[in-house]
């Protein structure tokens, strides 16, 4: 007999910022709805940071741990959430002094050190390779686009790179998808190209 394998496992919150012994539980969903075998399991890459029990995270110690869910039915589907066990938000964010007072982040989206360089992510996109994200970069599986680079359906300035001429003129990433938004809350974005050449052109 043939069975509906799990294509998608959806969790909530992607990142969670957490006190010592703070506990959350995520929220799961596994896609499709018809998949023969709906069970997950769990791990932490870091007990000493965080456990993890059936969707329940319990934060021990402090620094960074990702937290997988992984589907049990063999499809290798899995998701992962960023824990982080600070004892201050100022952890999260480093004040350079900059004139526009823009706090950068301590972390890359998907790191587990301030060295690490975390997920990567295509313009506009908000699921990272490393985290969920299985395909590599490319036009055929870009979000924005039918299949090439001259089939953009947003985010596009000139008219001979956009799906039938397409334009809309936006250069700053809408909230819905901006990585950072989507992954870390309403109080963080990805930097604009201002804030880039601010932070280039600034001595601190």
């Amino acid at each position: 007999s043939v069975t509906q394998m799990v294509t998608g496992i959806e969790l909530a919150p992607r990142t969670l910022f957490l006190q010592l012994d703070e506990i959350v539980r995520l929220t799961t969903t596994v896609l499709p709805e018809t998949a023969a075998n709906k069970n997950v399991t769990w791990s932490s890459s870091d007990e000493e940071v965080a456990t993890v029990r059936n969707g329940r995270i319990d934060a021990y110690g402090y620094g960074a741990a990702t937290i997988t869910c992984t589907a049990a039915d063999g499809s290798g589907v899995s998701a992962k959430c960023m824990v982080y066990v600070i004892q201050d938000e100022s952890e999260l964010y480093v004040d350079l002094g900059l004139p526009s007072g823009t706090l950068w982040a301590t972390w890359n989206i998907g790191a587990t050190t301030p060295e690490d360089y975390g997920d990567y992510f295509a313009w506009g996109e908000t699921e990272g390779y490393n985290g969920g994200r299985t395909t590599l970069f490319n036009w055929s599986t870009y979000k924005y686009c039918n299949g090439s680079e001259t089939t953009l359906t947003k985010y596009c300035q000139d008219s001979s790179y956009g799906y039938n001429g397409y334009t809309d003129d936006l250069t700053e990433l809408e909230p819905e998808d901006d990585a950072a938004y989507v992954n870390w809350g309403a109080n963080w974005r990805m930097p604009s190209s201002a804030q880039f050449d601010e932070l280039i052109n600034s001595s601190y």
